[in-house]
C-alpha cells in the first residue's frame, strides 16, 4: 500500500516538474495547467512570473522526486538483503560443515604418464 502511494506521489511530481519546465520554456498552458501551476507555486511560496522562482521550484521538485525514488530503491535492496540473509540462515549448517570438512579428491592420473 505504501509503495503504491509513493509511486502515485512520484507520478504527480513528474507531472508538476513537466508543468514547471513548460512554463520555463514559455510554452502556452491550458487554464487547468495554469491553475495547478499556481497552486504548486503557492505551496512553495514562489512567484509564477519569476524565472528564478520557476528554476527553484524545479530544483525542489527534482529533490523530492529523488527522495521518493531512493525510498523505493532502499526498500528493494533491504528486501533483497533479507532474502539472502534468510537463505544463509536456513543453510547455515551446510555452510559451516563445508568450511570445516576436508574434501579428499581423487586424482585420475595414470602412472605411466608420470
Amino acid at each position: 500500500a505504501w509503495k503504491k502511494n509513493i509511486e502515485i506521489e512520484i507520478s504527480k511530481l513528474i507531472l508538476y516538474k513537466d508543468l514547471v519546465e513548460k512554463t520555463r520554456e514559455q510554452s502556452k498552458l491550458s487554464t487547468s495547467e495554469t491553475k495547478s501551476l499556481q497552486k504548486i507555486m503557492r505551496k512553495l511560496n514562489l512567484n509564477v512570473k519569476s524565472v528564478t522562482d520557476l528554476s527553484e521550484a524545479l530544483v525542489k521538485k527534482n529533490e523530492s522526486l529523488d527522495v521518493y525514488e531512493k525510498k523505493i530503491t532502499d526498500h528493494e535492496s533491504r528486501k533483497q538483503f533479507r532474502k539472502k540473509n534468510w537463505m544463509f540462515e536456513l543453510f547455515r549448517g551446510r555452510f559451516y560443515r563445508g568450511l570445516f570438512e576436508r574434501v579428499e579428491s581423487e586424482h585420475v592420473v595414470v602412472v605411466t604418464k608420470i
